[in-house]
């Protein structure tokens, strides 16, 4: 089963592209699902660098959000004042 999943994953790839439709994106989700299930290495690889970039990401957005929090303050305090 994971030598079938392997090779589907290396023909479609790990990860969705913009041009993909729903029915291979869904495809390509259920099968490194299994595949990572099954313990393919390169699965889990792609999906430990994919957790990376998303946790990167939401922090980035959180510092903004907390840069511009703490702007408002100053801009409120000051205006007070």
């Amino acid at each position: 089963m994971r030598n079938i999943l392997y090779n589907l994953l290396k023909k479609i790839g790990y990860v969705n592209r913009n041009n993909d439709n729903i029915h291979m994106i869904s495809l390509r989700d259920e099968a490194a699902e299994w595949a990572c299930f099954f313990g393919d290495e390169t699965c889990r690889k792609i999906a430990y660098k994919e957790l990376q970039n998303y946790i990167t990401l939401i922090t980035k957005h959180r510092l903004l959000n907390i840069i511009y929090c703490l702007n408002m303050i100053l801009i409120v305090t000051f205006c007070i004042l």
